[in-house]
C-alpha cells in the first residue's frame, strides 16, 4: 500500500451520527428559512451537501438568495451540528480505527471524497477521534458532482502518491465516482445498500464490512498488484 492514495467516505463507511447530521441541517432549513420538515423525503445517501440544500430549495419554492444566504445556512448548520453530535448515540464502523493504523503504517496516504461540508467533515471525525489519520479531501460545500470530489482530492495530492487510488464508500455513487477517476472501486455495505447494488455498479471489491482487518488489507494489497490488472 506504500504510496498510495485512499479516499474514504464518512456517512456509513467510516461512522455514524444516530441522525447527527439530517437533524441539524433540518433545524437549519427551520432557522433560516422558516420551513418545518424540509428533509421529508430527501435523500441523502451518495448527494453532497450542496446538491442536498439546492434540492431542497427548490422542493419547497424557495429563493436561492446567493452566496450569503447560502454561508448563513452553512454556519448555522456548523453550529447545530457541533450542539447535536454528542446528544445523539452514533459510532464507528467496525474496523475502522484498527484498518486506518495499518494503512497509514502501511505508507498509504489517507484522504476524504465526502459530501459533507468541509466543517461538518471536521466536526464528525473529531467528534468519533479519528480527524488525525485524514489529510484533505474533496468536500461538498460547493460541489455538486460526486465524481468531482475524487478529482479534487487526487488534484491536492498531485505528485505525492506513486501507487494507485483507491476510493471506499457504501453507495453507488462512491463506485461511479471511482470509475470516473481511473481509481479502485471498494464498496462496504455498512448503509443503505446491499452488496449487489454495490457489486451492479462495478465495485472491485464489497465487504459486508471492515471489521476483518487482516483480510481487508490483505484484498486491498492484492487488487493492486499487477496480477490483479
Amino acid at each position: 500500500m506504500k504510496g498510495s492514495l485512499v479516499l474514504f467516505d464518512i456517512d456509513n463507511t467510516l461512522l455514524n451520527t444516530g441522525g447527527a447530521g439530517r437533524i441539524a441541517m433540518e433545524r437549519a432549513f427551520a432557522d433560516v428559512f422558516a420551513v418545518d420538515g424540509a428533509l421529508a423525503g430527501v435523500e441523502f445517501q451518495g448527494h453532497t451537501d450542496r446538491s442536498v440544500y439546492l434540492h431542497t430549495l427548490g422542493l419547497h419554492g424557495l429563493p436561492d438568495g446567493g452566496a450569503d444566504v447560502y454561508q448563513t445556512f452553512v454556519d448555522r448548520y456548523h453550529a447545530l451540528l457541533s450542539r447535536y453530535l454528542p446528544l445523539h448515540q452514533g459510532h464507528l464502523k467496525p474496523g475502522v480505527p484498527a484498518l486506518l493504523h495499518l494503512l497509514r503504517d502501511a505508507g498509504a496516504l489517507l484522504s476524504l471524497q465526502t459530501g459533507n461540508f468541509r466543517e461538518g467533515a471536521g466536526q464528525k471525525l473529531e467528534h468519533y477521534g479519528i480527524a488525525r489519520h485524514f489529510e484533505g479531501g474533496g468536500f461538498g460545500d460547493n460541489l455538486a458532482d460526486r465524481p468531482a470530489l475524487v478529482r479534487e482530492a487526487m488534484r491536492q495530492f498531485r505528485g505525492r502518491f506513486s501507487g494507485p487510488v483507491y476510493v471506499i464508500g457504501d453507495t453507488p455513487a462512491d463506485m461511479i465516482s471511482a470509475r470516473a477517476n481511473g481509481a479502485f472501486a471498494i464498496g462496504v455495505a455498512t448503509g443503505e445498500h446491499r452488496r449487489d447494488e454495490l457489486t451492479a455498479a462495478d465495485a472491485d471489491l464489497v465487504f459486508s464490512d471492515m471489521a476483518d482487518v487482516a483480510a481487508t488489507m490483505a484484498a486491498l494489497t492484492a487488487l493492486a498488484a499487477p496480477a490483479a490488472r
